[in-house]
């Protein structure tokens, strides 16, 4: 599988917003901790409308998306716990924005392979979705940092990434 953002192709996972201002050079769970715990501190959510196959428009004020077509992050977080790589679907992970005191509760689920079942968090299968936002998108693809624009075009491609073993 294969999924794409505007014209950037990505093979596992792409996450908008607090996760894409949490992305560093440096690598690590410690590192990567100290930067989310920092970012936290002063992040707020943000208004987005999101279309998910076709359907109308839902506006959200998200503190962060993810498109997963794989089910784990880095440092074995469990982000989108029934995603299949090889499914031909995206899981979309939708975590609403809320108090600070909620986000930080419910990070052990990362880990658990629970936060489907966080409060505050949707989840649902696409193939294609459009986020539009208020303010420029940054994101990060495979833990690389891109800027998304107002306006995303997710979507996923199956069978066009070919390996041989």
């Amino acid at each position: 599988m294969c999924d794409r953002i505007g014209c950037t192709h990505f093979p596992k996972l792409q996450d908008m917003d607090f996760s894409g201002r949490a992305v560093s050079s440096r690598r690590g769970f410690l590192r990567y901790a100290l930067i989310v715990f920092e970012e936290l501190r002063r992040y707020q959510g943000a208004g987005y409308e999101m279309s998910c196959d076709g359907d109308q428009a839902a506006a959200h004020r998200a503190f962060l998306i993810s498109f997963a077509n794989g089910r784990q992050w880095g440092n074995g977080a469990i982000i989108a716990p029934d995603a299949a790589i090889d499914d031909g679907y995206l899981d979309v992970v939708v975590v609403s924005a809320q108090t600070k005191a909620t986000v930080l509760r419910a990070l052990p689920r990362l880990f658990s392979g629970t936060v489907d079942r966080a409060p505050g968090v949707q989840i649902r299968r696409v193939e294609h979705a459009r986020v539009t936002c208020e303010q420029p998108l940054q994101g990060h693809v495979d833990g690389e940092l891109i800027a998304c624009g107002e306006v995303a075009d997710v979507r996923i491609r199956p069978k066009a990434l070919r390996i041989r073993v």
